[in-house]
C-alpha cells in the first residue's frame, strides 16, 4: 500500500495535536503547582511566592523524581 500525502498530513497533524496536548498538560500542572505553593508555603514556612515558570519547573522535576512520566501500565 502506498503512502499518500493525506496519510503523511494526518500523521503530522496527529503529532502536532499530541505535542499541543502535552504542552497544555504541563502548563496546567505548573499552574496548579504555582497556586498550591503560593497558597501554602508563604504562610506556613515564610518562603517567597513563585511564578509560572518556576511552577512548571517544579512540576517537571517532581514528575521526574517520582516517576510520573512512566508510560508503563502495571
Amino acid at each position: 500500500m502506498e503512502s499518500t500525502t493525506s496519510d503523511t498530513a494526518n500523521i503530522v497533524l496527529t503529532f502536532i495535536c499530541i505535542c499541543l496536548v502535552i504542552i497544555f498538560i504541563i502548563i496546567i500542572g505548573g499552574f496548579i503547582v504555582q497556586v498550591s505553593w503560593n497558597v501554602v508555603m508563604p504562610e506556613v514556612f515564610g518562603l517567597p511566592d513563585i511564578n509560572l515558570t518556576k511552577g512548571i519547573a517544579l512540576f517537571i522535576l517532581a514528575n521526574l523524581l517520582l516517576g510520573g512520566f512512566n508510560m508503563k501500565y502495571r
